[in-house]
Protein backbone atom coordinates (compact mmCIF):
# COMPACT_ATOMS: atom_id res chain seq x y z
CA UNK A 1 0.00 0.00 0.00
CA UNK A 2 0.84 3.29 -0.77
CA UNK A 3 0.46 6.79 0.60
CA UNK A 4 0.88 10.21 -0.69
CA UNK A 5 4.23 9.92 2.04
CA UNK A 6 5.65 6.55 0.33
CA UNK A 7 5.02 3.01 1.41
CA UNK A 8 2.87 2.76 4.57
CA UNK A 9 5.25 -0.12 6.15
CA UNK A 10 8.00 2.58 6.16
CA UNK A 11 5.77 5.21 7.62
CA UNK A 12 6.06 6.01 11.52
CA UNK A 13 2.73 5.44 13.23
CA UNK A 14 3.26 8.88 14.42
CA UNK A 15 2.27 10.42 10.86
CA UNK A 16 -0.89 8.61 10.81
CA UNK A 17 -1.88 9.33 14.77
CA UNK A 18 -1.25 12.93 13.85
CA UNK A 19 -1.84 13.27 10.44
CA UNK A 20 1.34 14.86 9.52
CA UNK A 21 2.97 15.92 6.56
CA UNK A 22 5.98 14.04 5.32
CA UNK A 23 8.91 15.37 7.73
CA UNK A 24 12.52 14.01 7.15
CA UNK A 25 12.06 12.34 10.53
CA UNK A 26 10.44 10.17 8.57
CA UNK A 27 13.30 9.10 6.55
CA UNK A 28 15.50 8.00 9.42
CA UNK A 29 12.40 5.48 10.48
CA UNK A 30 12.78 4.17 6.99
CA UNK A 31 16.21 4.21 7.18
CA UNK A 32 15.90 2.13 10.60
CA UNK A 33 13.27 -0.10 8.81
CA UNK A 34 15.50 -1.11 5.85
CA UNK A 35 18.80 -1.56 8.18
CA UNK A 36 16.47 -3.97 10.31
CA UNK A 37 15.16 -5.79 7.53
CA UNK A 38 18.37 -6.17 5.84
CA UNK A 39 19.82 -7.75 9.03
CA UNK A 40 16.75 -9.80 10.08
CA UNK A 41 14.93 -10.35 7.16
CA UNK A 42 11.57 -9.28 8.06
CA UNK A 43 9.70 -7.08 9.86
CA UNK A 44 11.17 -5.10 12.77
CA UNK A 45 7.51 -5.25 14.69
CA UNK A 46 4.78 -7.92 15.37
CA UNK A 47 2.08 -6.20 13.44
CA UNK A 48 -1.18 -7.47 14.46
CA UNK A 49 -2.83 -6.34 10.99
CA UNK A 50 -2.16 -7.85 7.98
CA UNK A 51 1.22 -6.78 6.53
CA UNK A 52 -0.85 -4.90 3.31
CA UNK A 53 -2.53 -2.81 6.36
CA UNK A 54 -0.99 -0.04 7.92
CA UNK A 55 0.37 -0.44 11.35
CA UNK A 56 -0.58 2.61 12.87
CA UNK A 57 -1.12 0.84 16.39
CA UNK A 58 2.81 0.06 16.86
CA UNK A 59 4.52 -0.14 20.60
CA UNK A 60 7.99 -1.00 21.53
CA UNK A 61 7.00 -4.22 23.02
CA UNK A 62 5.64 -5.23 19.18
CA UNK A 63 9.54 -4.70 18.41
CA UNK A 64 10.95 -8.48 17.32
CA UNK A 65 14.34 -8.06 19.20
CA UNK A 66 17.45 -9.63 16.88
CA UNK A 67 18.37 -13.16 16.00
CA UNK A 68 21.85 -12.07 14.51
CA UNK A 69 25.18 -11.37 16.28
CA UNK A 70 25.65 -8.09 15.28
CA UNK A 71 27.52 -4.86 16.55
CA UNK A 72 25.87 -3.19 19.49
CA UNK A 73 26.11 0.29 18.26
CA UNK A 74 24.14 -0.84 15.08
CA UNK A 75 21.76 -3.00 17.76
CA UNK A 76 20.87 0.38 19.35
CA UNK A 77 20.85 2.85 16.79
CA UNK A 78 18.47 0.98 15.25
CA UNK A 79 16.18 1.06 18.06
CA UNK A 80 16.69 4.49 19.06
CA UNK A 81 15.67 4.83 15.07
CA UNK A 82 12.32 2.40 15.58
CA UNK A 83 11.02 3.99 19.13
CA UNK A 84 7.84 4.05 18.68
CA UNK A 85 7.54 7.24 21.30
CA UNK A 86 8.39 10.29 18.60
CA UNK A 87 9.59 12.58 21.73
CA UNK A 88 11.97 10.24 22.03
CA UNK A 89 13.00 9.21 19.06
CA UNK A 90 16.40 9.61 17.72
CA UNK A 91 16.20 11.99 14.43
CA UNK A 92 13.20 13.79 15.21
CA UNK A 93 13.99 17.58 16.86
CA UNK A 94 16.09 20.58 15.52
CA UNK A 95 18.98 18.68 15.75
CA UNK A 96 17.51 15.45 13.63
CA UNK A 97 20.57 14.52 11.54
CA UNK A 98 23.03 16.00 13.60
CA UNK A 99 22.08 13.56 16.60
CA UNK A 100 22.17 10.88 14.57
CA UNK A 101 25.70 11.24 12.86
CA UNK A 102 26.90 11.63 16.66
CA UNK A 103 24.95 8.16 17.51
CA UNK A 104 28.52 5.44 18.76
CA UNK A 105 27.65 3.70 15.63
CA UNK A 106 28.80 6.97 13.40
CA UNK A 107 32.13 7.56 15.51
CA UNK A 108 34.68 7.09 12.95
CA UNK A 109 32.62 8.41 9.89
CA UNK A 110 33.41 11.25 8.77
CA UNK A 111 30.26 13.53 8.01
CA UNK A 112 31.16 16.04 5.62
CA UNK A 113 33.09 13.27 3.47
CA UNK A 114 29.94 10.61 3.44
CA UNK A 115 28.01 13.57 2.69
CA UNK A 116 30.31 14.08 -0.25
CA UNK A 117 30.70 10.44 -1.21
CA UNK A 118 34.51 10.64 -0.57
CA UNK A 119 36.27 7.81 0.68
Amino acid sequence: MNTNNGTAMYIPPDFFHFNLCHKPYGDWWAFGITIYQIIENQYPFLVKEKMCDIPINLSNEDFRGFTRDIDNNLKDLIKKLLEVDINKRLGVGNNGTKDILKHAFFKNTNAKKLYRKEK
